[in-house]
């Protein structure tokens, strides 16, 4: 909000006018022997018609509008009309420095700094009246402190004024064009007053392209905290703009505050880069985070205005199929999962004695329940050709059976060999033998082909467990705590990666290959998911220990089907699914 002088129109605030009697000033009715006088022309807005009756008066170009009037400009001897010909003349008018402000039929005109000296006529330049102009801008203070505060002085003019708001955003309107001496200074405490330069453009409002910054001499506050939030990897990433005013800044200091407390707390101290990654956040919670700046002394400035996040996943929680029990459909460690091209789900629940086979429908309803005669430890499950083929590792056999449950038959596996998991690809069976360090290769019928002792040059140390996916046919086998690798169907190494150290791997984890072409797998004994690229990185995770949705407690297996995640909540006794973003 600006206040004007009496020239111009304010629509809030009171105009604080000024009257003159004008009865020996009007130009042509002479001059005083031995004073200054000043003379000029004035012309309508066509520029060629003179201006009749135009008011015209004198500020002093040093004049400060928030201190009222000058005795001078107050007794009048700086104010005139202009005659029929536009012409106006000021006598009297002391030595100086003057600003010429003139009004007439809603047109304004401005000229600065008219020097007057003694005994000397001072012809003034012609002028033309215009349409007022205005100005918009923003003047910015340090975070937190109110811009109303602020006190905008056309000097030499009436014209004076505040900002809109807190936010420093201001407004000029009815001003001559041309270009204005302004000081901004504001009452509060460590800020040095501005001296600028301001142009007004006739019939427009301008918008300053740039924020007027008053400097700064405290500890500055940092401006500009944003956050952006990576859902597949679970990171926080934090930036704010470095302080360009104030006191030198030695560091920084972030501080983060979960919404279930009362207090923030330092997370991280002695920062010099205004960007920080946290992913310390526990899944579901919202955090609220403020930085400060740390001059050279060591002394700690204002707190930042917070700006807050929830931590949330790239797998949103969606629903939980079965739960604790005996009945069908109910489950005691659920184990592996594998889908039909129907869309059922088949669940192994090996400890629901005796070991069990759980079908569920599309929406997640049991259709069928049943218990392999003689099962020693149901260990993986594969549907392939409406034929379903569980591996019994007790029994070191495979078992098949059709899609209702009804026997098709059974084959051994190699007697020396500890299955632990397979995976069918192109009619081909390949299983992970745990005990001799080797993938077992057979046939659907149960023919032995051959094995794999290593892919490449590179022999097995602790191999895991084996996958492959609907889109490719490369193999995806873990193999030691740390190492990964990728095969063709003949056993050639394609490539190899050792998982990033924050990547944990659990001697059971279990793996899928995502329709994105990242690997997904179990951390069981960190009750987390985790998601690779196929170099290794960690570019995901989600859960974390309890029984709430979206939390696990030994989640044994993953799998992937119709854009959604399963997982075997072991012992929660549930599938949890989640969607996949």
């Amino acid at each position: 909000m600006i206040y004007k002088g009496w020239i111009f129109t304010l629509a809030i605030v009171p105009v604080l006018l000024l009257t003159w009697t004008c009865t020996t000033n009007i130009a042509g009715n002479g001059s005083q022997t031995g004073n200054p006088a000043v003379v000029g022309t004035l012309y309508a807005s066509d520029g060629k018609t003179p201006a009749k009756g135009a008011k015209v008066y004198l500020v002093p170009a040093d004049h400060n509008p928030r201190q009222g009037l000058p005795k001078a400009l107050a007794a009048a001897p700086e104010s005139t009309v202009t005659n029929d010909s536009g012409i106006y003349r000021l006598d009297s008018v002391p030595a100086g420095t003057y600003n010429v402000l003139a009004a007439g039929s809603g047109n304004l005109a401005y000229q600065d700094s008219i020097n007057v000296k003694t005994d000397t006529q001072t012809q003034v330049p012609a002028d033309t009246l215009k349409a007022p102009g205005g100005l918009r801008g923003l003047i910015r203070l340090q975070p937190g402190d109110d811009a109303r505060t602020v006190f905008l002085l056309f000097m030499g003019t009436n014209t004076w004024g505040t900002p809109d708001d807190s936010t420093g955003k201001f407004g000029v309107a009815n001003m001559p064009e041309g270009t204005y001496r302004v000081r901004i200074l504001t009452t509060l405490d460590a800020y040095v007053p501005k001296d600028t330069v301001l142009s007004v453009t006739a019939g427009k409002v301008d918008t300053l392209t740039h924020d007027i910054v008053l400097q700064y001499t405290g500890i500055p506050v940092v401006g500009g905290l944003k956050i952006s939030y990576d859902t597949l990897k679970q990171i926080v990433t934090l930036s704010w703009n470095k302080p360009t005013t104030g006191r030198k800044v030695a560091g920084y200091n972030l501080y983060r505050k979960r919404s279930d407390s009362t207090s923030f707390v330092s997370i991280k101290s002695g920062m010099t880069d205004t960007v920080y990654r946290d992913s310390t956040g526990v899944q579901d919670q919202t955090y609220e985070y403020r930085v400060t700046v740390v001059d050279s002394n060591g002394t700690e400035g204002v707190k930042s205005s917070a700006d807050s996040v929830l931590v949330t996943s790239a797998f949103p929680f969606l629903k939980s199929i079965g739960g604790p029990g005996t009945n069908d459909g109910q489950f005691n460690e659920p184990g592996e999962m594998a889908f039909d091209a129907q869309g059922n789900l088949y669940v192994l629940d090996p400890f629901n004695i005796p070991g069990k086979v759980h079908k569920f429908d599309s929406q997640g309803k049991i259709v069928k329940t049943w218990a392999p005669i003689g099962a020693g430890e149901l260990r993986d499950i594969e549907v392939v050709n409406d034929s379903i083929l569980i591996l019994d590792r007790g029994k070191k056999s495979i078992a098949v059976f059709d899609t209702v449950g009804d026997s098709l038959g059974e084959w051994p596996i190699l007697s020396s060999s500890d299955p632990m998991n397979f995976t069918v690809k192109s009619q081909i069976v390949y299983i992970a033998d745990r005990q001799n360090n080797m993938i077992l290769k057979y046939s659907l019928a149960g023919n032995s082909i051959s094995t794999w002792t290593g892919i490449g040059s590179n022999t097995f140390r602790a191999l895991k467990s084996i996958t492959t996916g609907p889109s490719t046919v490369n193999f995806y086998v873990l193999d030691s705590d740390s190492l990964g690798y990728v095969a063709d169907s003949s056993g050639n190494l394609v490539s190899q990666f050792k998982i990033a150290q924050r990547a944990v791997v659990d001697a059971s984890s279990q793996w899928f290959l995502l329709k994105s072409g990242n690997l997904i797998y179990t951390a069981i004994e960190k009750h987390t998911v985790f998601v690779i690229d196929l170099n290794g990185n960690m570019i995901g995770k989600f859960g974390s220990f309890g029984s709430a949705n979206g939390q696990f407690k030994w989640p044994v297996s993953v799998i992937e089907f119709s854009n959604k995640i399963f997982i075997s909540d072991a012992q929660n006794s549930r599938i949890q699914v989640f969607n996949e973003q």
